[in-house]
């Protein structure tokens, strides 16, 4: 039987840490290209090299992917089916290129019960994640808080 956390089973403070990384790939890089994500910085090597960075840029947008599914390969962290309510403050630190391997690190930084679902008797709360995607050096790439509507676990009285 898979572990699925609620809304009550999260403690501001808990944190966790992908198994294993995800490496990007050129091919990555060209597929997002293909949904219209990219600029010269993405595909023109020899534009790249009269700038400061050191090959092809992953594409934000790529980024973002990747950190969604690097959540499946957290210990413990399986949702009972959250719904996705937003990211506020999402950054791009430091560029990822071509070859290095992102892993996501979180950590709960608030959790709450908004009085519009206390209202309409929706059984669910408000957790809000800080997510940071690091590369193989421990790098910091993205960071941003995400935040997630989760259900009450069945037995969970919120008075």
């Amino acid at each position: 039987m898979e572990l699925k956390r609620y809304f009550d089973d999260f403690e501001i403070g808990d944190s966790g840490r992908s198994n294993g990384g995800r490496t990007v790939t050129e091919t990555d890089i060209f597929r997002a290209v293909g949904y219209g994500a990219g600029e010269r910085m993405h595909v023109d090597r020899e534009h790249v090299e009269t700038t400061e960075f050191d090959d092809l840029l992953v594409q934000n947008t790529v980024l973002i992917v990747i950190s969604s599914a690097l959540w499946g390969d957290v210990p413990g962290w399986d949702y009972e089916t959250p719904v996705a309510y937003g990211r506020d403050g999402m950054r791009f630190v430091n560029p990822a290129y071509p070859g290095d391997t992102l892993h996501l690190e979180v950590e709960v930084v608030d959790k709450r019960i908004r009085e519009k679902d206390r209202e309409a008797g929706r059984r669910r709360g408000l957790i809000t994640i800080n997510e940071e995607l690091r590369n193989q050096d421990d790098d910091l790439v993205m960071v941003n808080d995400h935040h997630s509507l989760v259900p009450f676990s069945p037995n969970f009285d919120p008075e």
